[in-house]
C-alpha cells in the first residue's frame, strides 16, 4: 500500500512537470510569434520564415511561403527547415545554414525548394541571425526570393540571344547583353527606364555612362568588379549598390552577370540582370533600427533598475542627515539664549574653535546649510525615482507640463550648470493639462535640453525653456543660442540613427525616440534653426478641456 502511494505521488509530480513544460512551450511559441510578426519581412510578398538556431526548426512563416510551397502552416511550423529543400541541394543547404550560424549573415545564395506536389522553385536565400545584446542568437530570419524565371532565363540566354530578347521583354527587371569588353550594348530591356528613370537610348549610345549614375560611395567598388567581369572572372556573387535617379531619389540595385558562350564553348559576350531591392534594403534598415532600439531600451531598463536601487540607498542616510540636522538646529536655538547670557556676564569665549561672537552666526548657517543641502539631494533622488518608474505605456494620465519641465530641469541640472551661465524658464501659470505619460514627456524634455546645452559654444550663451497655450494646444519651447543646425540636416534630425555627434558617442536615437513619443501623444515637434544664432525646438500637445 505504501509503494502504491509513493508511485501515485511520483505520477503527480511527473504530471505537474509536464504541465509546466507545456505552459513554457506555449509561452515560447507566443513569444516567437510576436517576434516574427514584428519583423518587417513577415508581411512582405516574399517568402519568409523564422528558424530556431538550435533545433533548426521553423518557428513561424508568412503566407507567401505557405502559398509557394503548397503546405499548410502546421506542416511547415515545427518541422525542420531542411524539409522544404530539394534533395539535390540538401547537403549544400545544411552547409549554408551552418555558415549562417557561424557568421550571422548570408546573402543571395542560390538554392532549390521542393513544393508539396514535387515541383521545384529556384530561390535566392538571404538570411541573418537575430541576437540579444550579449550576442547570443535568438532566431534566424530567412528570406527567399523566387528566381525561377531568372534561372530559366539564364539557361535560355546561354543558348541564344533570341531567347534572351523574347524572355527579357516580359520581365520587369533590367536585362542586358553586351560585348565582353563592355564597349557595346546589344540589348537593354525596358525595365532600365523604369528603374533608372533614364532613356535606354542614352545608355546604348554611351555604354559606360551607367557608371556616372552610381552613388559615389559605391562607384569604385562596382567598377572594380565590372572590370574583373570584362577579364572573364564570373565566379564572384552579385553586387549590391545604389544609383541616383534624375528625380533625386536613390534606389538599391542587385546586379548579376554571367558569361555567354558560343557553340564551341568560348565566352564572347556577357549578360546579366539588375533587380530593384530598395524595399528590401529599407526593411533591413528598419529591422536594424528596431533591434538597436530594443537593445537601447533594455539598457535603459537596466539603468533604471540601478538608479532606483541607488536612489533608495541614498535616501536612507540622507533622511538621517535631514532629521539630525533639524535636531541640531533646534538644539542650537535652545542653547543660544544660555550662551548669550554667559557671554554678557563673562565676556567672549571659544566655541567650536572660534570666538563665540563669530561662531554664533556661523553655526546657525552651517546647520541650515546641512538641512538645505540634504533636502536638495532628496529632491533630486525623488525626481530620478519618478523618472525611471515604469508607467506601463499609460498615456491617459493628466499631466502638468510645467511640472514636467521642472522635473526635467532637476535631472539635467548638472549638465545645465557646466554648459551655461544663462539658463532660465518662462512658464505660463494655470497651464491646461494634457493627457499622456509624464515619464515619457520628461524623457523628451531632458533630450531637448541636453541637445541645446551641447550646442552651446561657450557658457555665456543662453538656454530658455518656456510654456504657453493657444486655443486647445499646449506648447513647450526650448530655445538656445547654440551653433544652429544646417538646412540640409534640419529635414532629417528626427530620423533614426541621424547624428552629428557620432565621434563623441551619439547614437542618433534620441530625437527619433522623442518624435515617436510626441506622435503617440497626438502632438508634434518642430525645429527652427539659423547657423550661428541658435535653434528653437517646439513641442505641441493637445490640451484636455
Amino acid at each position: 500500500m505504501k509503494d502504491e502511494n509513493k508511485s501515485q505521488a511520483e505520477l503527480i509530480d511527473e504530471l505537474q512537470e509536464m504541465r509546466e513544460r507545456v505552459i513554457q512551450l506555449e509561452r515560447e511559441r507566443v513569444q516567437y510569434k510576436q517576434m516574427a510578426q514584428a519583423d518587417p519581412y513577415y508581411n512582405t510578398p516574399e517568402m519568409f520564415a523564422s528558424v530556431d538556431t538550435q533545433s533548426e526548426r521553423v518557428l513561424h512563416c508568412n503566407e507567401s511561403l505557405i502559398m509557394a510551397l503548397g503546405y499548410t502552416e502546421s506542416e511547415i511550423v515545427g518541422s525542420s527547415i531542411f524539409k522544404m529543400y530539394h534533395e539535390d541541394c540538401l547537403e549544400y543547404a545544411k552547409r549554408v545554414f551552418a555558415n549562417l550560424i557561424k557568421t550571422g549573415e548570408i546573402r543571395d545564395t542560390e538554392l532549390v525548394l521542393r513544393k508539396k506536389d514535387g515541383d521545384i522553385i529556384d530561390v535566392s536565400l538571404s538570411a541573418s541571425t537575430v541576437c540579444d545584446e550579449n550576442g547570443d542568437p535568438l532566431y534566424s530570419r530567412c528570406f527567399w526570393a523566387d528566381i525561377t524565371e531568372h534561372k530559366e532565363t539564364e539557361r535560355k540566354l546561354r543558348r541564344s540571344d533570341l531567347s534572351f530578347r523574347q524572355l527579357a521583354e516580359s520581365i520587369r527587371e533590367v536585362f542586358w547583353l553586351m560585348s565582353l569588353d563592355g564597349d557595346e550594348i546589344f540589348y537593354l530591356s525596358p525595365g532600365y527606364e523604369d528603374i533608372w528613370g533614364r532613356p535606354s537610348e542614352d545608355l546604348i549610345a554611351h555604354p559606360m555612362s551607367w557608371v556616372e549614375h552610381i552613388h559615389p560611395e559605391d562607384r569604385e567598388r562596382v567598377v572594380s568588379k565590372f572590370q574583373r567581369r570584362t577579364q572573364g572572372q564570373f565566379t564572384e556573387p552579385g553586387t549590391e549598390f545604389r544609383i541616383n535617379r534624375p528625380d533625386g531619389s536613390v534606389r538599391w540595385i542587385l546586379g548579376r552577370s554571367f558569361p555567354v558562350e558560343d557553340e564551341n564553348g568560348k565566352v564572347y559576350r556577357m549578360a546579366g540582370f539588375a533587380l530593384d531591392i530598395t524595399e528590401r534594403k529599407h526593411a533591413e534598415e528598419l529591422s536594424a533600427m528596431q533591434q538597436q532600439q530594443l537593445i537601447q531600451a533594455d539598457r535603459m531598463t537596466s539603468i533604471g533598475i540601478l538608479t532606483a536601487g541607488v536612489a533608495h540607498e541614498i535616501n536612507n542616510p540622507n533622511n538621517f542627515i535631514i532629521l539630525n540636522g533639524e535636531i541640531l538646529e533646534k538644539a542650537w536655538n535652545d542653547v543660544l539664549p544660555i550662551l548669550e547670557t554667559y557671554c554678557e556676564e563673562h565676556g567672549d569665549f571659544t566655541c567650536a574653535g572660534m570666538p563665540y561672537a563669530q561662531a554664533r552666526g556661523s553655526i546657525k548657517n552651517l546647520t541650515a546649510g546641512i538641512i538645505i543641502g540634504a533636502t536638495r539631494i532628496q529632491k533630486i533622488v525623488n525626481a530620478l525615482g519618478d523618472f525611471v518608474q515604469q508607467d506601463e505605456e499609460n498615456l491617459s494620465q493628466l499631466v502638468d507640463c510645467n511640472a514636467v519641465v521642472g522635473s526635467a530641469i532637476v535631472i539635467a541640472e548638472n549638465l545645465i550648470k557646466i554648459s551655461t551661465n544663462n539658463f532660465s524658464t518662462d512658464l505660463q501659470p494655470n497651464l491646461p493639462k494634457i493627457s499622456g505619460s509624464r515619464q515619457q514627456l520628461e524623457q523628451v524634455l531632458i533630450n531637448l535640453i541636453s541637445n541645446s546645452c551641447q550646442a552651446l559654444s561657450n557658457p555665456n550663451k543662453s538656454v530658455v525653456v518656456s510654456t504657453r497655450n493657444s486655443a486647445d494646444q499646449v506648447m513647450i519651447e526650448v530655445r538656445d543660442e547654440g551653433e544652429g543646425i544646417p538646412s540640409e540636416d534640419l529635414q532629417q534630425v528626427m530620423g533614426a540613427f541621424f547624428t552629428t555627434k557620432r565621434e563623441t558617442g551619439g547614437t542618433g536615437l534620441g530625437l527619433s525616440v522623442s518624435y515617436n513619443i510626441i506622435q503617440n501623444h497626438g502632438g508634434d515637434i518642430t525645429f527652427n534653426s539659423e547657423i550661428g544664432k541658435g535653434t528653437v525646438a517646439t513641442v505641441t500637445l493637445p490640451a484636455v478641456n
